[in-house]
């Protein structure tokens, strides 16, 4: 769908400043799609998504967007959920996007879960641009994933005062 048809046919259905939470059950979206949602539902604060597309061309194209910089400071997410594995660059575009974040629900992979806590955690407690993100949620990440999360946070000292709880395969971290 281009962005214009999007913008239009959403248009038609609904007064967009209106939305509070938008759930999305199309497989693939990509950056740009993201963008323009994001732009077009500035007062929602949950999105829950089933995955985003990303290739190499988004990352460069999503510095040079001066509507991805109005975007993070204009909408007011609060709340996003990924039902499908996210890695860190997807991570990263989130946070880029949305400055007002506060919990973070996704599926990831053990290989990213690492990398993506550590960026997070390390972010929020030497730059504190991410200041409001105070929890996170991984499904299915099990026992394993729950004492990865566990042992890194503690021997880098990424947070001072934190719980985690593991509700059947998934793990729930806040601060």
């Amino acid at each position: 769908m281009h962005n214009a048809s999007l913008n239009n046919t959403l248009n038609r259905s609904v007064c967009l400043t209106q939305i509070k939470k938008l759930i999305i059950d199309k497989s693939h979206l990509n950056c740009d799609q993201i963008i323009e949602i994001l732009n077009l539902v500035s007062n929602c604060n949950t999105l829950i998504l089933h995955t985003i597309l990303f290739d190499k061309h988004d990352s460069m194209s999503l510095k040079q967007n001066e509507n991805s910089q109005l975007i993070s400071n204009t909408n007011n997410m609060k709340n996003i959920t990924i039902k499908h594995k996210c890695s860190l660059r997807k991570v990263k575009l989130l946070i880029n996007l949305c400055s007002q974040l506060e919990h973070l629900t996704m599926e990831i992979s053990y290989q990213s879960l690492i990398s993506t806590v550590r960026f997070l955690l390390r972010k929020k407690k030497n730059i504190n641009t991410i200041r409001p993100l105070f929890s996170l949620y991984f499904l299915k990440i099990g026992i394993i994933g729950t004492e990865q999360l566990k042992t890194l946070i503690e021997s880098e000292k990424l947070l001072d005062d934190y719980k985690i709880k593991r509700i059947h395969d998934n793990c729930y971290l806040w601060w």
